[in-house]
């Protein structure tokens, strides 16, 4: 995958709609379910950034994107399980890690900063040029990148595909054959 390669690529662990709802082993042994937690997983500024690097993984020029399907309630939502809780520490760190290099290098919040931009700093993160021993981010790059995808093609009763846009999009009908 490559911001600038011009296309999404469908793939996934095994999309999540079919994780939920079953106890499971994490990747970290412990068991999962799926009850979610009520805190929430973000911070008002962690989710304003997650929810614009997810509309440049999906922008709006050609159709819908993340934004309009909600990406980001279904990334929340997703987190907040306990099956994937795990992961909701490297966004959090992803964000900020976003963030502080927005500040580094434009000066701006990476909310504010114009879209040529925000890829720069995404594929940063993708390439690695800003891991430490405590973060990784193209692990992070990567689930943003299948969180936000599943958010636009997901059942809506996970949080995103808002008004079943995505759907609509790829012209897959509820009820009808499946998609493959």
């Amino acid at each position: 995958w490559s911001l600038t390669g011009g296309g999404v690529v469908m793939f996934g662990p095994g999309l999540l709609a079919g994780c939920r709802g079953r106890a499971k082993a994490s990747p970290d042994g412990a068991a999962r379910g799926s009850t979610a937690t009520s805190a929430p997983i973000f911070s008002p500024a962690q989710r304003s950034v997650i929810a614009a690097a997810a509309a440049r993984i999906l922008p709006s020029d050609d159709g819908p994107g993340a934004a309009e399907a909600g990406c980001i309630d279904a990334i929340a939502q997703t987190l907040a399980d306990p099956y994937f809780a795990y992961k909701a520490p490297r966004f959090r760190q992803g964000a900020d890690v976003l963030e502080n290099l927005a500040r580094s290098q434009w000066q701006n919040s990476f909310v504010e900063l114009p879209a040529a931009d925000r890829d720069r700093c995404l594929e940063h993160l993708q390439n690695g040029k800003s891991d430490t021993p405590a973060f990784a981010g193209r692990l992070f790059f990567d689930d943003l990148l299948v969180f936000t995808v599943e958010g636009f093609l997901g059942h809506p009763k996970y949080g995103g595909n808002r008004n079943k846009v995505g759907w609509t999009f790829i012209g897959y009908e509820p009820g009808g054959p499946g998609p493959g």
